[in-house]
């Protein structure tokens, strides 16, 4: 009963720990992370950000994972046609996914997520630069003819005695 009792608060200890510890390189407005201390005690279980973005596919992380048993299980099983069907997300819909919601904490794509928003930040600069100098012509424009609209009436002043 104790063994019973340890491997189960343990089990749940994974889970628990596999949402709170780590990184969300996948969807970042999830709770589950990516967590490489978790996956390398849970023989691959922590790679949970992956596994509850894309939860068809069978790998539970992204490309497979160098130590899940889990993994090495099913592939070993589909090689004697015992498990088949297999399901796993292309890795082109992987890098949209990590460029539209992930937190830029993915090894790969974080790096082209940040010279994206680098990129558009860049723009907006060069957009606002060149919003603000056409405000700054405008400005100088309505300027230049509201002195050509207002007469001059400086020789009209009259000297008050006090």
């Amino acid at each position: 009963m104790a063994r019973n009792i340890l491997v189960l608060n343990v089990t749940w200890l994974v889970n628990s720990a596999a949402h709170l510890y780590g990184n969300k390189p996948f969807d970042q407005f999830m709770l589950p992370v990516e967590s490489t201390f978790v996956a390398f005690v849970a023989i691959g279980e922590g790679w949970h950000n992956y596994h509850h973005t894309f939860p068809w596919d069978y790998r539970a992380a992204e490309l497979g994972s160098k130590y899940c048993a889990t993994t090495y299980a099913i592939d070993f099983l589909a090689y004697f046609g015992l498990a088949y069907d297999l399901k796993s997300a292309p890795y082109n819909m992987i890098e949209k996914r990590a460029l539209r919601t992930g937190d830029g904490t993915h090894s790969v794509f974080g790096i082209k997520k940040a010279r994206i928003e680098g990129c558009k930040k860049a723009e907006e600069d060069i957009i606002n630069e060149a919003d603000n100098e056409k405000l700054y012509q405008i400005e100088e424009n309505v300027v230049g003819k509201a002195k050509n609209f207002i007469p001059d009436v400086s020789h009209r002043a009259v000297t008050v005695q006090g």
